[in-house]
């Protein structure tokens, strides 16, 4: 269950991009860690459910491009824990919470929102997840979405999409390992 919206401003000048959703689904464990997660029978079932929340308030910049914050929030339960799933977790935490903000980057040139035919889009998100917000540990996300559509012929619409996303548990470090590389060039 969820509502996903882009809200467009008089002449283009804002956006407003939001995806909120609810869902519950089956999911599988095999443990915490590599050592029990690499024991395929240790799997076991369980449900998820999770919230997210992600609002994107963008300025365009130039022609069909545009910058501005956005925002993450993501609440994951894990329901449905038998005893055997329960060894299998220990003592690791059933429930998750993140709360981040960062940038977004943004080129649209799509020619409907709802139902492309043709243009691009390039989306560069970079979220920060900060102690201070509340997470437990600090990382970074960064995702990066690029679609394109095309008219077969008269009726047919060909989209491709991709979307790549990488986290970085630990920020601190990835700063000293880029002012090394800086200071040996």
């Amino acid at each position: 269950l969820g509502v996903r919206g882009n809200n467009v401003f008089p002449r283009e000048r804002y956006k407003l991009d939001y995806t909120v959703y609810f869902y519950t689904f089956p999911s599988k464990i095999w443990g915490v860690g590599y050592d029990a997660g690499n024991i395929d029978d240790n799997e076991r079932n369980y449900s998820r459910i999770k919230f997210e929340a992600k609002p994107r308030f963008l300025w365009r910049v130039f022609d069909n491009a545009y910058v501005g914050p956005v925002a993450n929030f993501q609440y994951v339960k894990m329901t449905d824990l038998n005893d055997d799933v329960i060894a299998l977790v220990g003592s690791a935490e059933k429930n998750f919470m993140a709360v981040g903000a960062g940038v977004s980057l943004n080129y649209y040139s799509r020619d409907v929102v709802t139902n492309a035919s043709r243009g691009w889009l390039f989306q560069l998100d970079q979220l920060f997840m900060p102690a201070f917000f509340g997470n437990d540990d600090k990382y970074m996300v960064t995702d990066l979405t690029v679609a394109t559509y095309k008219k077969a012929w008269k009726g047919a619409i060909i989209a491709g999409a991709d979307t790549f996303s990488q986290v970085i548990e630990d920020p601190d470090e990835l700063i000293r390992q880029m002012r090394d590389v800086r200071q040996t060039l």
